[in-house]
């Protein structure tokens, strides 16, 4: 399957995603030791022009060249750092463009040695692909050929050109433009980066299957392309740096660079140096951009003098990247500190961290999460933890509260009141302040939501007339085999516990037991006849059920993911969460191309447009830096901020949704292959968002006023007691009544 925004046609094989775990320890004979060196990081700023970076390059002289493209034109800017760490530009293509009249083919370019620009070009007409050579105000053509597949461009240190493939890397002579090996990856197996040193080329990579990713590096020789050993104690160290191969998803990987005698690698936040004696790890990312969870890092540079270079991509704002660097040195002492809590953890506000650090330098912002990846500790325990610090005055400065008991909470006075935040935030811009204000009262608003989600169900126009209630929605689905058909298997549980959560309890949180039966069965019912519904090549060891269970609250179950269902293999209704702009432009997809009368609606079994509330924050009572805080609060709020964190919540200020949507300004695409192991494809593309249909988002992101807020205790029994009667390890009465008794224990403490 390929979902995509069509703007961003030039894939890059998987996300270059590195998680956010510490230094991993050593084991056997090999250490990975902790970091030796400190390092403090300095923002590099991009000129607003420049909305995509296409290589650096610390020249031989030692200064950083940056070559950026501009969004629309083409052009290509070459770019030297000066003393005084500002980027100015050296020379660009507009002669070339000008000469030759000609189309850059955007992301093959690379900077030589001496910060000279290597870049290819397409005719006006589409004509093959031609590279030159440009130095200042000259030009000349290279003898290049350039494998089609190649999404980027490396210059080695001895004058070859390495050309990086989604599953392939060709090593190429420069000057001649002879290529002199190439190598392709087998299976399921995608190059993520590529680097060369001493005639040895390193690839790093990542190996799928099914939901599992594993990050690996292998290595060939440049001269013909033949697979050489990594020493044995470099191996057993990179298997400690290198994510573990649990991860799902989009799937994590490493960045490369070399120098003479090491090759470093950034993996798991962390930068690593790595020699025949073992791995360092060099910079441990805590506290820098490496936390960030939505701007990942791309390209890994290293100098001369030790100071490392790492580039950001994000598909958020008016650029593809950032730019940082890591310069020997203590990190400098700072004024204020900001301690940020979250139950678990978060992303979009890790992001947000990482962020507010570059316009506050004054503020050492750090995060806390309650219970960490791993960690065993449960909800219940990390919640009285949390309560004693706050009760004490130890805690933290501002909370991310789902999960957390926020009536709670504000009823016994450990939250400030943001109306200030919010009313100044309302004065500037136009927000959903049915979302926005969810939380607030008489007495004031103490948790502030960022984002939300909405249930939403897609498909037949005749089975959502009958999905006013859970009851009714599985009975005409489960009337006969020719009804169960139409159900698709993208059922999203988070889907239906929100859409649901109006009816298991009141506004006292007091659990109706015949309520969750009727939510307990009915989800049941529709997971049996969606798994029944799986494709026919589908993987005979994949657990439907257990997968659906992985994915509670993730986003993954997204409503626009029900598009490939819808349109490519015959069934005919999907449920799951409006998660972002995305999800609205492959509905709008289904409903064009589906082949039968289609529509999309909200999902709610009591009536009342529900929403789900993402990323809600508030600020501690007892916090010392309360004007801090809430200046954090007034940031995440901010437009741009807000632009952040694709389809992973819709925003609740609506320009930062409008700015989204005109990001694809090529429309959207949905294919799949006609047949396993076809390169033929079936797509479905659209256009970017009208107008008209921008404003209809924006009315049903307004329309929705029910919070599903319940915290990580409850969601967590109700889960578990799913579980256990989807498992057969109890009885449908057994699992409601040990929930209900669990529940209500613990509102009683």
């Amino acid at each position: 399957m390929n979902i995509k925004p069509a703007s961003l046609a030039i894939a890059l094989s998987l996300a270059l995603a590195c998680g956010m775990a510490g230094c991993a320890p050593a084991s056997d004979d090999v250490s990975v030791q902790d970091a030796a060196t400190s390092f403090r990081e300095e923002k590099i700023d991009l000129p607003d022009e420049a909305y995509q970076v296409l290589d650096l390059r610390v020249t031989d002289a030692g200064r950083l060249f940056v070559a950026t493209g501009d969004r629309e034109s083409g052009r290509v800017s070459v770019l030297a750092l000066g003393d005084d760490g500002v980027l100015t530009e050296t020379f660009n293509t507009d002669d070339l463009r000008k000469t030759l009249d000609v189309e850059l083919s955007y992301g093959r370019a690379c900077l030589t040695a001496q910060g000279q620009l290597v870049c290819g070009y397409r005719t006006a007409s589409g004509e093959d692909e031609a590279f030159y050579l440009v130095d200042g105000d000259s030009f000349s053509a290279l003898p290049l050929a350039v494998p089609a597949e190649a999404f980027g461009l490396r210059w080695a240190e001895d004058g070859t050109v390495l050309a990086v493939g989604n599953t392939s890397v060709s090593c190429m002579d420069a000057g001649r433009g002879d290529e002199l090996s190439s190598v392709a990856l087998p299976g399921d197996t995608y190059v993520s980066d590529a680097a060369a040193r001493e005639g040895t080329v390193y690839v790093s990579t990542t190996t799928s299957s099914g939901t599992l990713v594993k990050a690996g590096l292998a290595a060939f020789d440049a001269a013909t392309g033949e697979p050489q050993a990594l020493e044995p104690t470099l191996q057993k160290g990179l298997e400690q740096a290198l994510p573990a191969g649990d991860a799902t998803g989009g799937g994590s990987s490493a960045l490369l660079a070399c120098s003479e005698d090491s090759l470093f690698l950034c993996a798991s936040g962390s930068v690593f140096r790595c020699a025949s004696d073992g791995v360092e790890c060099l910079l441990d990312g805590v506290g820098t951009h490496l936390e960030s969870g939505s701007d990942h890092p791309e390209r890994l540079l290293v100098d001369a003098d030790g100071d490392l270079y790492v580039l950001y991509r994000h598909s958020d704002g008016t650029a593809l990247h950032t730019l940082y660097r890591y310069v020997e040195g203590e990190r400098p002492d700072v004024e204020k500190k900001l301690v940020v809590y979250a139950l678990e953890d978060n992303s979009l506000v890790r992001q947000a961290v990482a962020t507010f650090r570059d316009g506050h330098p004054d503020v050492a912002v750090e995060m806390e999460v309650g219970i960490p990846d791993g960690s065993g500790t449960s909800a219940d325990d990390a919640l009285r933890a949390l309560n004693a610090d706050l009760l004490a005055g130890t805690g933290p400065d501002v909370l991310v509260l789902d999960g957390l008991p926020i009536d709670q909470l504000s009823e016994q006075g450990m939250l400030r009141d943001l109306s200030g935040q919010v009313n100044a935030a309302t004065a500037g811009e136009t927000y959903c302040e049915n979302v926005l204000r969810a939380f607030e009262t008489d007495a004031g608003c103490f948790a502030v939501p960022l984002r939300f989600s909405i249930p939403a169900i897609v498909g037949d126009a005749n089975v959502l007339a009958h999905a006013d209630t859970l009851d009714g929605l599985v009975s005409y689905l489960d009337a006969d085999d020719e009804t169960r058909a139409l159900l698709s298997s993208s059922v999203s549980l988070q889907a239906l516990y929100c859409a649901s959560s109006g009816v298991i309890a009141d506004e006292t949180g007091e659990v109706d037991a015949d309520a969750l039966a009727t939510f307990y069965d009915g989800t049941r019912r529709l997971l049996e006849m969606a798994e029944d519904n799986l494709p026919e090549q589908a993987d005979p060891a994949y657990d439907y059920v257990e997968d659906r269970f992985a994915r509670f609250g993730d986003g993954t179950d997204s409503l626009g993911s029900a598009a490939y269902f819808l349109l490519f293999d015959d069934t005919r209704i999907a449920l799951g969460s409006i998660e972002g702009e995305t999800d609205f432009a492959y509905v709008g997809l289904t409903m064009e191309h589906a082949g039968f009368p289609c529509a999309y609606a909200p999902l709610s079994f009591d009536g009342s447009p529900v929403f789900q509330p993402r990323a809600i924050v508030g600020v501690s009572a007892n916090s010392d830096a309360a004007a801090t805080a809430e200046t954090f609060v007034a940031y995440l709020l901010e437009r741009t901020q807000q632009m952040q964190g694709q389809d992973s919540g819709l925003p609740v200020c609506v320009a930062a949704f409008e700015g989204r949507t005109r990001l694809a300004n090529g429309g959207y695409t949905v294919s799949a292959g006609t047949a396993p192991g076809s390169t033929n494809a079936v797509e479905y593309g659209r256009g970017p968002f009208t107008a008209e249909e921008i404003q209809s988002c924006i009315d049903l992101m307004q329309s929705v006023d029910i919070a599903c807020t319940d915290d990580k205790v409850v969601t967590d029994a109700v889960v578990a007691g799913l579980q256990t009667y989807c498992r057969d390890e109890a009885t449908l009465e057994q699992a409601v009544e040990t929930v209900v008794q669990k529940i209500n224990l613990y509102r009683a403490q």
